[in-house]
């Protein structure tokens, strides 16, 4: 980084510190301005220099501090993160345009430098455009609860980061510095003045709203860009061939369809979510075309019209004679704004159709997004017939990538079930039906004889009539209410129902036969409105999948539903609760090895495999930097598209800034690219030495030992895990509609992986990202120059092994020994704590040394030293709030059971909530 740019972020760092300052003793006093700086230099302080005895004062002073003092200073350095993290998020973008202005170079890690680096290479445009109109990369939201922001809180921190990167503007003045950092204090001060935590539990339309905010603020103007900025690079890489970018970039959700463990996503929310998607969608598009309306002001005077768009034109007005008066009236020289005010009135009747849930009108309203396009090339082509290519190439163009991209659904739904609940829904309808008594109790190969039976009958098994089980019932529902959605909306809107906990050939064909009865799909006449997409997720499943997916594409009765999709199977692979269930070094080199057998497995079989990647933002969720995945996966995985899941607060990271949204999505591009074409990449990631293998499968044992030897085989842990972090209280955050675990309780076995990540993470721990790893590393090389100098190479030259281990740099940098220890200090057994506490500390050890050894660095992340530079900034100002946290947790936990004390366990509680907003801020990863 240049010195002047590091300069530009220390100045508004300061700016920002000062704007905090000032809002501090405003709005809470001297005094807690004072115990707040207080604490920021005794920690400051003891990172520079460890002391035994600085750390027993810090402790002291923290578990001193009065509850209304603790509750005020966790705020005032949650608001301190918070301007902070979007002054570092400006700097990255102003250092990205400071190099574009500079050198004029293409910008590292663009669209932009791929499609040169393809041509450069010798791929064809040919190569490039057939790529491009045969992939598909899917970015789908989910609901999972890390993100512990408001909506309203997102409002704020979107006008500060507009206000700090104003500052940036060549022509602010220092009156208009002074102003905009009045404003900023404005600002700070509504942030300051409002709830940072939720006080109730969002309901699933409260996480679909949130949701909402992120298309609604960033991608409508940031995909347009993307796909312009592409079709820039393919025209300056390829001059000779006319470009017309494919919409390959596509949004999906599972807000409002995500039921697994989640009793309040019901079939009535799902239908609910698809409309509100329809009406954002539609109102954007009204918006927009009223902009464009003002603009397209041309003549018929003085320039011409197609006799297409003539014939479109008194086709509306023929249709809207109302709205065509009114607009005669108006703009009778102005055929465009003609045309344009009737598309407008036409999307208006659309959306009141909607919301009266009465069909559509054709003419009156869109039938469908087709219609809408078909109008939109209307006019463009009229306009390019007429010396209007650039009006045709400019908003317009853009309108129409807009509605490409988004159509009338906005983002895909899709539905997601846990197989349990299909196998007993099953169960009782052919018992009622009195196909089988007994189903599930029957041997796999008899179920499936029975489900293929049902599958090709043209019977319904389904009783209209009989009053099934409220589960069943609610079952059953779902698939009628997807049959909803595809009549009002169009089968875009919701295709794709995903099996959670897939294990075998069955899970999947008793979710067709649901499908069958629900008239969603038919094997027997070889059509399907319905993709059916089973989930591995466990380690022993990852290690099935291949074979349970080969069983399916060589099932006869299966097999019409992939050549209704074009040949096409989508599979979902999951990232957490492999992590969860085999550590972190295992559940990678089990995702990867899925990954390639999943792949030969579709290959062999004239099939394209689209991998679904169920990744999440903590590195012990398979978290990381998206592009460096993406260029890590096996060779021939990324070829027929990819699906990724965007969970929690990675959501808000990525595309709460527009800027940042184009970033990362043009980041996504290159890498999608060059996995897919560039000859070198696809050369280094085929290539990949027997003994690689090998020694992955090696360090994965030992890895595996060492995990499941303390997780699951040592019986102290769960104590330990229950009292040295703070999953029970992470279970009562009210930031998401969904439990914490699928069943009552806290054993591990049945605790979801989020809760799971988010505690070690809030503990300083950070155990799911690197534990088993330092073992597995020193068993296999430790004493052996040949076996570490293959370690070496395998970390030079396969992607695999490097992003790996450049996770687990990344996660171990943010954990802390020290601040653990202190969380270790809460178990309340002392037995406990010392089975357990010793082995972390040891292993943390071991993991950094081997990690740093394999590597070849000086330490952790000197190859990436601006982000070991934030890190090492932040952690002093962390420090506070984990040590309040463990006070305020040992208080907690000691308070006596009883009436009483309600009203002072619940300040108790909410002040814990915000130092876990605070930590969470602080450390830039949640679960």
């Amino acid at each position: 980084m240049r010195e002047s740019a590091r300069d530009r972020l220390s100045e508004d760092v300061r700016l920002l510190g000062n704007v905090v300052g000032d809002v501090l003793r405003e709005q809470a006093g001297d005094d807690l301005f004072r115990t707040v700086e207080d604490l920021r230099t005794r920690c400051i302080a003891l990172r520079n220099e460890w002391s035994d005895e600085g750390y027993r004062e810090l402790v002291e002073r923290t578990s001193c501090l009065p509850p209304a003092t603790a509750f005020s200073v966790i705020r005032a350095f949650n608001l301190f993160f918070q301007v902070v993290n979007i002054a570092e998020e400006n700097h990255r973008l102003r250092v990205v345009r400071q190099r574009d202005l500079e050198d004029g170079s293409i910008r590292p890690g663009s669209a932009h430098e791929a499609v040169l680096g393809l041509a450069r290479e010798g791929v064809s445009a040919e190569q490039v455009r057939a790529l491009l109109e045969g992939i598909s990369v899917e970015f789908v939201f989910t609901a999972h609860p890390t993100e512990s922001r408001r909506r309203t809180t997102l409002m704020h921190l979107g006008r500060i980061s507009r206000l700090v990167a104003s500052l940036d503007d060549a022509y602010v003045t220092p009156a208009r510095r002074a102003e905009i950092a009045e404003w900023l204090r404005e600002a700070a001060t509504a942030l300051w003045q409002s709830d940072e935590v939720r006080l109730t539990r969002p309901t699933p339309l409260d996480e679909v709203y949130n949701n909402l905010y992120f298309f609604q603020q960033s991608l409508f103007e940031t995909v347009p860009r993307v796909y312009r900025e592409l079709g820039t690079a393919l025209r300056a890489a390829y001059p000779e061939v006319e470009w017309d970018v494919p919409s390959f970039l596509r949004f999906g959700t599972w807000m409002g369809g995500d039921r697994d463990g989640n009793p309040n996503v019901t079939p009535e929310i799902t239908v609910r979510t698809a409309r509100l998607q329809k009406g954002v969608a539609l109102r954007h598009y009204i918006a927009q075309l009223d902009a464009l309306r003002r603009m397209l002001s041309m003549s018929e005077r003085l320039v011409g019209v197609s006799d297409q768009f003539w014939e479109s034109l008194r086709e509306d007005e023929r249709a809207l004679p109302e709205a065509a008066a009114s607009l005669l009236g108006r703009n009778s020289n102005e055929p465009y704004r003609r045309k344009v005010g009737l598309m407008i009135q036409k999307l208006r009747n659309t959306l009141a159709a909607m919301e009266r849930m009465q069909p559509p009108q054709p003419g009156v309203t869109y039938v469908g997004v087709g219609e809408l396009l078909r109008d939109v090339d209307v006019v463009a082509e009229s306009l390019r017939g007429h010396k209007g290519g650039r009006l045709a190439a400019g908003r317009l163009a853009d309108f129409r990538r807009s509605v490409a991209v988004f159509g009338f659904h906005l983002a895909k739904i899709d539905v997601r079930q846990h197989s349990d609940r299909h196998r007993a829904a099953v169960a009782e309808v052919f018992a009622t039906a009195g196909v089988c008594l007994e189903y599930a109790s029957l041997p796999e190969t008899e179920r499936l004889a029975l489900l293929r039976h049902e599958l090709i009958s043209p019977r319904p098994v389904i009783s209209t009539t009989h009053a099934y089980s409220p589960e069943t019932a609610e079952t059953l529902a779902v698939f009628e209410a997807i049959r909803t959605v595809q009549a009002e909306i169009g089968p875009e809107a919701l295709d794709t129902y995903l099996i959670s906990f897939t294990r075998s050939a069955a899970d999947v064909l008793e979710v067709q036969f649901l499908a069958k009865e629900a008239g969603l799909l038919s094997p027997r006449d070889g059509w399907s409105r319905l993709q059916v997409t089973p989930l591995f997720e466990s380690i022993e499943d990852l290690r099935a999948s291949g074979e349970i997916v080969g069983a399916l594409l060589d099932d006869s009765v299966y097999r019409p539903n992939v050549r209704a999709h074009d040949e096409h199977q989508e599979v979902m692979i999951g990232y957490s609760d492999s992590n969860k269930d085999g550590g972190f070094f295992t559940s990678n080199w089990e995702l990867y090895q899925a990954q390639r057998d999943l792949a030969r497995t579709c290959q062999t079989r004239g099939v394209t495999l689209r991998l679904f990647h169920g990744r999440g933002g903590a590195i012990g969720r398979g978290g990381g930097p998206t592009n460096q995945a993406i260029l890590g996966q096996p060779r021939g995985t990324v070829h027929g598209g990819m699906k990724l899941t965007e969970q929690g607060e990675v959501i808000f990271t990525r595309y709460g800034n527009p800027s940042v949204a184009q970033r990362y999505l043009d980041q996504v591009t290159n890498a999608v690219l060059r996995a897919t074409l560039n000859p070198s990449e696809l050369a280094d990631r085929g290539h990949v030495e027997a003994e690689w293998e090998q020694a992955a499968h090696d360090l994965s044992e030992t890895a595996l030992r060492t995990y499941r030897g303390l997780v699951y085989e040592t019986p102290e842990f769960a104590h330990y895990f229950r009292e040295a972090t703070p999953v029970s209280e992470i279970r009562e955050l009210p930031i998401a509609s969904r439990p914490a675990s699928r069943q009552a309780g806290l054993e591990i076995e049945s605790l979801r992986a989020i809760p799971w990540v988010f505690s070690w993470m809030q503990s300083r721990h950070t155990l799911p990202g690197w534990y088993g790893l330092g073992s597995a590393l020193e068993t296999y090389a430790a004493g052996d120059a040949d076996k570490f100098a293959r370690l070496r190479e395998m970390y030079e030259q396969w992607p695999f092994f490097r992003s790996t281990l450049d996770n687990a740099q990344m996660i171990l940098s943010k954990a802390d020994i020290h601040v653990a220890g202190i969380y270790a200090g809460l178990v309340s057994n002392p037995a406990v704590a010392e089975a357990i506490w010793p082995r972390l500390r040891a292993e943390y050890e071991r993991t950094c040394e081997w990690v740093v050894r394999v590597t070849g660095l000086g330490q952790l992340l000197d190859n990436t030293p601006v982000l070991q530079r934030s890190i090492r900034l932040r952690n002093p100002y962390v420090d506070p709030l984990s040590y309040i946290q463990v006070a305020l947790l040992r208080r907690l936990r000691e308070m006596p059971d009883g009436d009483g004390h309600d009203a002072e366990r619940q300040a108790l509680l909410h002040t814990v909530f915000l130092s876990i907003n605070g930590i969470a801020a602080g450390l830039q990863n949640t679960g």
